[in-house]
């Protein structure tokens, strides 16, 4: 059995860049032979593409590490590294991605839609890069940027036009199974169905996509049986068929009490079309059930069928149909995470006292510029001092109190500040 698994969350990784070349231009009656290191390759990013075959996101919870390759290095003779390839990771229509933080990166909504979800590393530049009037024969080069790594929380919301609302029971899966290409289990006992089940529907020229989401039940908001699970998927719906059991004892207090679990969960889901079902038709006394549990509906279109009998099918489809051309389809979220790295909108440098007394320097720029700087290389190190003075970091160590032979840590670096 395929199992159903709505959220879940990864750890993503884009590659890193691959690291500049230090070279130099080796040729026979060239005697001070330029620079001639070539730039690293920029590492892959991982992207979520749209599959309309799948619907769970089981594969992700076996593969909770998702990392893209890492860029190849520069070489000698100008020559640059190759760009690393991206990694696609294939998930259901209706996929939602956050990052660690709660921003929502974005949504999957088309079949081969694709979602970038974590950026690779920029190559690091060879020492061609760097060679200007002042310095002809620079002799470092860049490493290649960390891509981006984080806690990514992946939920689904089954994207369907039409979602089946009601009690356990009174017959969404039979409904499924006889107006769609759904094989739905179906069984006399509550909770039959444990995930959804999408169906398409063909009406002549027209086709729509039904799903038939867990049994809902009284306090389901508060997560009680399926509840939760059930309503999230009811958001992404555009049509609610409510169906009604006619071989219930209390008809009208089964569709008010679902109706005010929806509200409950999302006040805004009370504005949703709905399309009202009495379903077992074929029951014995369903006639007289259903005078009451219309008049009870003050004037609401109620339609009759017997899932079962294969009755009153067609009407309904063609109501379903009807509605959803008048219906515009949902917009998608809205993303709020931004990728461009921005300089103005990152801190540049923090300082603080670690829990050993040594001074610590932390912050974006910061650690961008530090992951480019090979630490071997004296040249390298002797920039990267520069860079700091650049970004007043002289000044602000000063200002928090810092002296001479004090230790100061970047990260994993550690160097004794001097005036």
């Amino acid at each position: 059995m395929n199992m159903f698994v709505d959220e879940v969350t990864v750890e993503v990784t884009g590659g890193r860049g691959g690291n500049g070349k230090v070279a130099f231009r080796r040729e026979a009656h060239v005697e001070f032979g330029g620079p001639s290191g070539g730039n690293g390759g920029h590492g892959g990013d991982v992207y979520f593409v749209g599959d309309e075959g799948k619907n769970t996101l089981i594969d992700l919870k076996y593969n909770r590490h998702i990392r893209a390759a890492h860029g190849t290095n520069g070489d000698i003779k100008g020559m640059h590294g190759a760009n690393a390839e991206h990694t696609y990771v294939r998930v259901p229509l209706g996929t939602i991605v956050y990052d660690d933080k709660n921003n929502l990166i974005g949504e999957i909504l088309y079949h081969g839609e694709k979602l970038l979800v974590a950026k690779g590393g920029k190559g690091g530049r060879g020492n061609i890069a760097f060679a200007s009037n002042r310095n002809q024969a620079p002799d470092f080069a860049e490493q290649g940027d960390m891509g981006e790594k984080f806690l990514a929380k992946v939920e689904l919301q089954v994207l369907a036009d039409v979602g089946l609302l009601g009690y356990p029971s009174v017959g969404k899966s039979t409904l499924i199974s006889v107006i769609s290409n759904a094989k739905a289990k179906i069984a006399a006992y509550d909770f039959t169905t444990l995930y959804p089940q999408l169906g398409m529907v063909r009406l002549n020229d027209d086709e729509f996509v039904v799903a038939d989401l867990p049994g809902l039940i009284e306090f389901a908001h508060l997560g009680v049986g399926l509840g939760i699970q059930f309503l999230k998927h009811v958001e992404r719906c555009r049509v609610l068929l409510h169906i009604v059991s006619m071989e219930s004892n209390h008809p009208y207090e089964d569709y008010l009490k679902i109706n005010n679990e929806l509200v409950l969960y999302d006040e805004s889901l009370k504005d949703r079309t709905q399309i009202v079902v009495a379903n077992k038709m074929d029951a014995e006394g369903a006639k007289e059930k259903l005078q009451a549990f219309k008049k009870q509906l003050n004037g609401i279109k109620v339609f009759e069928i017997s899932a079962l009998k294969k009755e009153g099918l067609e009407p309904l489809k063609q109501e379903i149909v009807r509605i959803l051309k008048e219906i515009p389809k949902l917009k998608p979220k809205e993303a709020t995470r931004i990728y461009e790295y921005n300089e103005k909108k990152e801190s540049n440098f923090v300082i603080t006292k670690g829990s050993d007394g040594v001074i610590e320097l932390s912050g974006d720029k910061l650690f961008q510029l530090f992951n480019r700087i090979d630490f071997n290389n004296e040249s390298a190190v002797k920039r990267f001092s520069r860079q700091l003075r650049t970004l007043g970091i002289d000044e602000a160590l000063k200002d928090a109190g810092v002296v001479n032979g004090d230790v100061v840590r970047i990260f994993s670096y550690e160097f004794e500040y001097l005036e």
